[in-house]
């Protein structure tokens, strides 16, 4: 069974960003986390592809004739909410072209709105995170054998929408395959000006954040996440991290295929001394720049000393406000001293301090 990820032309020439998943495209980032359910899929032996034609420049036209020509048995869209009316329009030229062949839509704005995807009885949509329900979906339209089980899917029976019970996350992030990145056909024209070399690519080193932020959702995946499971729980999902020695074990292998440039795509990086400090001398030798996003709070002397020393040239801190009494009405749960502690500490040891500054938080301003 051959299974096609798509990223289709957009309807109105705006190229929608679907990793962070909140705006439109400024350069070119590579989805590790549509890379990763992919990773799932081909290790259980599905023929798996992934086709950018925002990359390929391709217009409407030749996105139709692709599928008049395309034999793939699955089309799979990982759709934000700037990317639903492109990605619908692709599904109605899907079911001209290629009649009823299955369709899954996966990430933040399907696992938000699954009524509004699962628009016939051949489209389904896996909420929140998407490794194995989807490779159980696929595996079910495979075999032709019954779907009502599988958790967190959404599906039409019967004429009527089927919002299946929701799935526990992950427990244990080491068992998953890393990300598929050799599907990306152009993997030299991914981009992260903060670091400023190429072949760069991303890797996430853990799921979730603690905090209880007001205004925050760090990426796309999280969205999807939190959404899924606080419609069970009515909480947070819990925080889940990588182990050093498998972060470890997959820089090594970008090393080795290349790759120069790393953005850590985690809510948040640096989860205690031992950890980070662990991880940061495993990958110090390999001489690839890095950046991550962290709270300042979590920052200390020999963490930061240790980033520096594993090329980290940048972290993204989230200031949010030097007021605090508006970091206070966001729940930022830190005093504003801490931030400011944080940029000096983080221009100590020569990484560039990255501050994110929100306008109208509050009433307050």
């Amino acid at each position: 069974m051959k299974i096609t990820f798509l990223v289709p032309p957009p309807i109105d020439g705006n190229i929608p960003e679907r990793v962070a998943g909140c705006a439109y495209l400024l350069y070119y980032v590579p989805n590790i986390f549509l890379l990763s359910a992919a990773a799932v899929l081909e290790k259980e032996g599905y023929e798996v592809r992934y086709i950018e034609t925002t990359i390929k420049k391709w217009d409407k036209k030749q996105f139709r004739t692709f599928l008049r020509e395309d034999l793939s048995d699955i089309y799979s869209f990982y759709s934000v909410n700037l990317s639903q009316n492109t990605d619908m329009q692709a599904l109605q030229d899907i079911r001209e072209i290629r009649g009823n062949v299955p369709i899954l839509f996966f990430g933040p704005a399907p696992s938000d709105r699954p009524a509004e995807f699962v628009c016939d009885e051949h489209t389904y949509v896996v909420r929140g995170e998407p490794e194995y329900a989807m490779l159980e979906l696929i595996n079910a339209l495979d075999t032709r054998s019954g779907i009502k089980g599988i958790k967190s899917i959404s599906f039409k029976d019967n004429g009527e929408i089927v919002h299946n019970a929701s799935r526990e996350p992950i427990e244990d992030l080491d068992v998953l395959p890393f990300p598929s990145r050799h599907l990306l056909e152009e993997r030299d024209v991914y981009y992260n000006p903060k670091l400023g070399e190429r072949p760069f690519t991303a890797v996430c080193t853990s799921r979730g954040c603690s905090y209880r932020c007001i205004y925050c959702v760090p990426s796309s995946l999280s969205f999807s996440r939190e959404l899924e499971y606080k419609h069970h729980y009515n909480k947070k999902p819990p925080v889940r991290k990588r182990s050093p020695e498998n972060i470890i074990e997959e820089f090594k292998l970008l090393k080795s295929q290349g790759y120069k440039a790393v953005n850590i795509q985690d809510d948040q990086f640096v989860w205690g001394e031992e950890r980070t400090i662990k991880i940061c001398e495993g990958i110090r030798d390999l001489d690839i720049v890095w950046g991550c996003s962290a709270r300042s709070d979590h920052l200390t002397d020999p963490i930061v000393r240790a980033m520096a020393a594993a090329h980290c040239k940048f972290i993204d801190l989230g200031v949010e406000s030097f007021n605090q009494e508006i970091l206070d009405y966001v729940k930022k749960d830190i005093d504003v001293r801490k931030n400011e502690e944080a940029i000096g500490l983080v221009k100590k040891y020569g990484i560039s301090a990255k501050i994110n500054i929100m306008f109208g938080a509050s009433p307050l301003e």
